[in-house]
C-alpha cells in the first residue's frame, strides 16, 4: 500500500517536471525561430510578434499566451 503511494507520489511529481520542461522547450524552439529568420524578416516588430505567436512551433494557446501573463 505505502508502495503504491509512493509510485503515485512519484508519477505526480514527473507529470509536473513534464509540464515545466515542455514550456522550456517550446521557449527555446522560438526563441531559435526568431534568431533563425532574423535577418529574413525585414521588421523588428514582426520578429518579436512571430516570438509569441509562433503557430508552427506550438499549436498550444494557453502555453503561447502564458509568458504574456506572468508580466
Amino acid at each position: 500500500m505505502i508502495m503504491l503511494y509512493l509510485v503515485n507520489f512519484l508519477l505526480e511529481i514527473k507529470m509536473s517536471n513534464y509540464n515545466t520542461l515542455s514550456l522550456y522547450y517550446w521557449l527555446g524552439f522560438s526563441i531559435f525561430y526568431v534568431r533563425l529568420y532574423y535577418y529574413v524578416l525585414n521588421s523588428l516588430v514582426f520578429s518579436a510578434y512571430s516570438l509569441v505567436n509562433t503557430k508552427s512551433v506550438s499549436k498550444n494557446i494557453s502555453r503561447r499566451y502564458l509568458i504574456l501573463n506572468i508580466n
